[in-house]
């Protein structure tokens, strides 16, 4: 198995939020809930002396606040708090987070250096992150097409107990055969929590939130996307209008946050594989190094070139070890000129694991990130001769432009 990490996707550095809002697990539930509504944010990281103890979030505040009772400024962050927090370091990868929050049904992360907290990165950085990849699915494609609705006359305590049951995030209300609005954890936290009212006596009709934001079944997931992004939520309740003379609107699904990312994650996990492939069957002795210059790709063909057998004898260590070249002070002007992030072609003595003596041809350009930084560089490199050394230049500048 050859090592795959040519493919430069964004890293939790890159995207995660590095505004940190934090709370002491001796604090009120209902403290937590009004600073949550007050930044309009899902969640709230949980410091122990500056030491990271957990994490509350509104999920946390739909599933354990009223099993404490519905007295919320007597119920402490600690009893209710998720703990060990999962985190993350800032070079893990974008694909590596979706992995993470799809593994574990988790929608926050928080990232750490040096034992500290430095940012979280939510589901809503993920999808924002990756728009850049256009989804020409539609919204039908992906949505879910049964939601589970109450009655406006509900009280809270009854929606809540329904979503805790079924594990869901949400309920759309209805009024008969008519949409009257949608109820929600961030609901729940603001109008309810936050505001420490009785759960058993108040209507749903009182906090849910109403106008519904709706989109059309055809719509695409990218414009969807859009619409949640602007209202700053994270559904859509999937609508159509029918044909009969009051045409009236039919609840056909919801679209989340969630199924956009595991659109996207599916979109780039596929594109990753016919990657990985090509460069697996690629004739070409293809390389890629980080800024570091550490080695973390080198193809089939590379490897049979320089007589290894093993990729790990070349990943994860400096581009190629001195014991692959004639003269090791050519390594350091090469090294000098993949530092400075330019493009270059050189000639170069090498030899391989067997001793042997070879004459090849590189060409080096730097890597980008999907930021538009220089994050490395990749090259590739053509055995010569002197008699075939112009074709070879030739054909190397064709393999790039």
């Amino acid at each position: 198995m050859y090592e795959l990490t040519f493919k430069t996707w964004l890293k939790a550095g890159d995207i995660m939020s590095e505004h940190i809002a934090t709370i002491r697990p001796e604090c009120s539930v209902a403290a937590a809930a009004k600073t949550m509504w007050r930044n309009n944010i899902s969640c709230l990281v949980v410091l122990d002396n500056e030491t990271l103890s957990g994490i509350v979030t509104e999920t946390d505040m739909l599933k354990r606040t009223f099993a404490q009772g519905d007295k919320f400024n007597k119920i402490k962050i600690a009893q209710i708090m998720s703990s060990p927090v999962r985190s993350i370091g800032r070079d893990l990868s974008i694909m590596g987070i979706s992995e993470i929050m799809k593994a574990e049904n988790i929608r926050r992360l928080v990232v750490q250096a040096e034992g500290k907290p430095v940012g979280i990165i939510t589901q809503t950085d993920m999808v924002r992150s990756l728009t850049y990849y256009t989804q020409l699915k539609e919204v039908t494609e992906i949505m879910t097409p049964d939601v589970t609705v109450i009655d406006s006359s509900a009280t809270v305590r009854e929606a809540a107990d329904l979503m805790a049951s079924q594990d869901i995030s949400c309920l759309v209300v209805m009024d008969k055969d008519s949409i009257a609005g949608i109820f929600t954890e961030r609901d729940l936290t603001k109008r309810v929590i936050a505001a420490e009212i009785n759960p058993d006596k108040t209507p749903l009709e009182k906090v849910m939130s109403s106008p519904v934001v709706t989109v059309s079944a055809n719509y695409s997931v990218l414009s969807a996307q859009k619409r949640m992004e602007r209202a700053r939520i994270r559904r859509l309740v999937v609508t159509e209008f029918n044909t009969s003379p009051d045409s009236k609107e039919t609840l056909v699904g919801m679209i989340t946050q969630t199924d956009i990312l595991e659109s996207l994650r599916a979109t780039l996990l596929e594109e990753e594989k016919n990657y990985f492939a090509h460069l697996v069957d690629s004739e070409e002795c293809i390389y890629a190094v980080d800024s570091d210059l550490n080695t973390t790709y080198v193809s089939p063909c590379f490897m049979e070139l320089l007589d290894v057998m093993d990729s790990t004898e070349l990943i994860n260590k400096p581009f190629l070890p001195k014991r692959f070249w004639q003269d090791p002070r050519q390594r350091s002007r090469v090294a000098a000129q993949m530092s400075r992030a330019v493009l270059c072609v050189e000639e170069l003595a090498l030899k391989t694991t067997k001793g042997k003596s070879l004459s090849v041809l590189l060409f080096c350009a730097p890597i980008r990130s999907l930021k538009g930084e220089i994050c490395g560089s990749y090259g590739i490199f053509y055995r010569y001769t002197s008699q075939r050394d112009s074709t070879q230049r030739e054909k190397a500048g064709m393999t790039i432009y």
